[in-house]
């Protein structure tokens, strides 16, 4: 009876002391997302203005002729951003029809309303703001299409870990996430604790643990009271049937800050409309009657005009048509690699 009742014991000590690691632990995640969430949220608050230059040399796929080919690309993007307007400009290349690359460039402004578009000669207003935001250039706190600090809530796991860079001591939290899209995919995030919590190191899985893209060699600048990615790289894989790795993209690019809480100049944050644009707009409901005496420019506008009901439903049935084809693809390669 006294040995059943020490094992007894034994046990209930035993699970008590897992009960109080398990919730210490959870505790300490919680702690650090807290952590994580503000000090990012301080890093943006930091940033009033800018105006930064963004250069990027890319290869990435592209469908030519009816393959997917691999192709370098250099882009260059301006951002002027005065809380809470923000202008995009881009000059880039993209492949016409006959399979040469062309040039590509597009001029957007959020004007704490609205996004104006304009493509060329047309342009496309949208509800909102869908450049997202500036403070972080499109890099700080994003990676394959994890966005911080929103996408916290689907770590599993969060740790301390410090590490050398170049005779410097960093500071990290390593945060572990399943996903996205792919539920046996994990992410592995190294967020630095002393420069506003930005993603200084990534990287991501599949299911067999094999790495199917990173980030690297960052450099990270404070200016302005605030902190940036200037310069990275990233890099993206996949493997044949032989388990061989293949590149299927990758990007280097590099952040030059004209300015950081400084006065941008009025002409920066407007967006002038060319002779004969042709205006699409979506930032009303269809049925709404058209206000064209609101748009900027309107004597140079072409053709104002909300997308009919019929486009959209085909634009839909032809998705769903890509979306099964798709799927019946790799379903039919799946069952190739069991036969083999």
């Amino acid at each position: 009876m006294k040995r059943e009742r020490r094992a007894f014991i034994s046990f209930v000590l035993a699970f008590s002391g897992l009960f109080l690691f398990s919730t210490s632990s959870a505790q300490e995640t919680d702690s650090l997302r807290t952590s994580i969430i503000d000090g990012i949220q301080s890093n943006l608050d930091a940033v009033k203005s800018l105006e930064a230059h963004v250069t990027e040399k890319s290869l990435q796929p592209v469908m030519i002729d009816r393959k997917v080919r691999l192709v370098n690309r250099n882009s260059e993007r301006i951002i002027w951003f005065s809380a809470p307007k923000c202008r995009q400009q881009l000059k880039t290349q993209m492949p016409d029809r006959s399979g040469q690359m062309a040039l590509y460039a597009s001029d957007a402004l959020f004007d704490g309303q609205n996004t104006q578009q304009l493509i060329n000669s047309r342009a496309i207003l949208q509800k909102g703001n869908v450049l997202g935001p500036a403070q972080d250039l499109g890099v700080g706190y994003r990676f394959e299409g994890w966005i911080l600090p929103q996408s916290l809530r689907y770590a599993t796991k969060m740790e301390l870990e410090d590490e050398s860079n170049g005779g410097n001591q960093r500071h990290l939290i390593k945060v572990t996430m399943v996903g996205p899209g792919r539920v046996n995919y994990t992410s592995t995030l190294w967020l630095d604790r002393d420069a506003g919590f930005l993603i200084v190191r990534a990287s991501r899985a599949d299911a067999e643990g094999r790495p199917v893209s990173e980030r690297r060699n960052t450099t990270l600048t404070k200016q302005g009271g605030a902190w940036f990615v200037t310069h990275g790289e990233d890099e993206a894989w996949k493997y044949d049937d032989d388990d061989q790795r293949q590149t299927t993209g990758s990007r280097v690019w590099d952040v030059t800050l004209q300015s950081v809480n400084q006065p941008i100049p009025a002409s920066a944050l407007n967006l002038t409309y060319p002779a004969g644009t042709i205006v699409t707009d979506l930032s009303v409901p269809r049925r709404t009657a058209a206000r064209p005496d609101k748009l900027p420019d309107i004597a140079m506008v072409a053709q104002y005009r909300r997308p009919h009901r019929q486009a959209k439903i085909l634009a839909g049935v032809a998705g769903g048509v890509l979306l099964v084809i798709a799927a019946g693809s790799i379903a039919a390669v799946w069952r190739k690699r069991i036969r083999n």
